[in-house]
C-alpha cells in the first residue's frame, strides 16, 4: 500500500456518464497521478470525505482507498 499525499476531485460537464467523476491521487511512491473512476455523485462525496482524513492509503492491487484503523484505546 502507498500513502496518498495529494488528491483532487474531477468531474466532466455531463455528470450522467459513468466515467464523469474521478479522484486523482498522488502517492509517496509515484509522481504520476492515478485517476480512479467514481460511479455516482454519492461515492464522489464519500471519497472526498475519506480523503480529508490525515492518513489514507492506496492499495494498487485492489484499486481501493483505505483508511487504516487504529487499535482501540490509542
Amino acid at each position: 500500500m502507498e500513502k496518498v499525499v495529494d488528491y483532487a476531485l474531477e468531474w466532466d460537464v455531463n455528470p450522467n456518464r459513468p466515467d464523469s467523476w474521478r479522484i486523482v491521487i498522488t502517492t509517496t511512491k509515484h509522481d504520476t497521478p492515478f485517476r480512479l473512476p467514481i460511479d455516482t455523485p454519492q461515492e464522489f462525496l464519500a471519497a472526498a470525505h475519506m480523503l480529508s482524513k490525515s492518513s489514507v492509503m492506496y492499495d494498487r492491487n485492489t484499486g481501493l482507498l483505505v483508511v487504516p484503523q487504529r487499535a482501540a484505546g490509542t
